[in-house]
């Protein structure tokens, strides 16, 4: 390998950024399990089916859009991303991630 690559590969940034990605790919697949129920990937027509999943989709949008905003958002990234680094200096994580 180069120098610039094994540089990068000590870096302690890169790879929280890494570490946080691995822990938090589980939230992101429950994330994106909501997304054919809250948008269906299909315009309104006449099917009976389609309409029942679309009164669904609406009915149950108040409750699980939320949940997939948090999931795919700012919390899914952010705390991994912060509890990475401190832990590896003997840190409490959950103290530093809330901070």
């Amino acid at each position: 390998m180069n120098p610039v690559a094994k540089l990068l590969m000590r870096s302690q940034h890169l790879m929280a950024m890494r570490d946080g990605f691995q822990l938090a790919m589980p939230f992101i697949f429950v994330g994106c399990m909501f997304v054919p129920i809250i948008f269906p990937p299909f315009a309104d027509s006449e099917s009976w089916m389609s309409m029942a999943w679309m009164d669904l989709s609406l009915a149950l949008r108040p409750i699980l859009l939320p949940t997939y905003q948090l999931t795919l958002g700012v919390v899914g990234l952010s705390f991994p991303l912060a509890c990475r680094p401190v832990s590896r200096r003997a840190i409490n994580c959950l103290s530093a991630c809330l901070d």
